[in-house]
């Protein structure tokens, strides 16, 4: 059975548009990604410092990495800690995973960024930007994976984000967990799952590729 959010709570399609929220069908991923570039346009209250950080954020890892003499040093370590890679179920977007949640980026595949990040240090190169182009000289590493760093980073926001629009429309928060690195918060229940919904802004995403087999 698949049903989207909005009818699940029985709020008006035209109505829930408004939010500007995707508007996610439950039980199913929607093959879209959060682009960070698009982040930085947005005039949405609750991400007005989203810009400023993210760039913090990969300016602190890559201080880090540049402070590094090797891996497994005292600067290595504490890139590795920074480097955020939980899975957030509920967000209900990305290539189709059992719960709805983001697969996060493993211990192995992170390790693997952080040394081709290093390399490019070394050459001289310190644009905290440079994350967001990972996938271009990480095998591996595509939009999904991108998507799933910023949300880890913004998830903050997008927890205000949700409980603000569901305030809004008068939609009943539960307390549940989204991720086994966080506590349980108020949030939005999926009707079907029992699990937690965190509704992401249609202006942040774009389609994810497709490719046939």
């Amino acid at each position: 059975m698949t049903i989207s959010f909005s009818d699940s709570y029985k709020i008006d399609p035209v109505v829930f548009e408004t939010t500007g929220a995707l508007d996610p069908i439950l039980g199913l991923d929607t093959r879209l990604f959060i682009d960070p570039l698009l982040v930085k346009k947005s005039q949405i209250p609750e991400f007005k410092n989203a810009t400023q950080k993210i760039e913090t954020y990969f300016s602190n890892i890559l201080r880090l990495l540049s402070a590094s003499k090797k891996e497994n040093d005292l600067f290595w370590n504490q890139a590795i800690q920074l480097f955020k890679s939980s899975e957030i179920n509920g967000l209900s977007i990305g290539y189709s995973k059992n719960d709805e949640g983001g697969g996060g980026i493993g211990k192995i595949k992170k390790v693997e960024i952080l040394k081709n990040l290093k390399e490019i240090l070394d050459a001289g190169t310190n644009d905290p930007t440079i994350f967001e182009l990972i996938g271009g000289f990480q095998d591996g590493i595509g939009p999904d994976l991108i998507s799933d760093l910023i949300s880890n980073i913004l998830i903050d926001e997008l927890i205000e984000y949700t409980q603000r629009i569901c305030n809004d429309l008068g939609i009943k928060l539960s307390q549940l967990k989204f991720s086994k690195d966080y506590g349980a918060i108020d949030l939005p229940e999926n009707l079907l799952s029992k699990k937690a919904i965190i509704l992401v802004p249609k202006e942040f995403l774009r389609d994810l590729p497709i490719a046939d087999s």
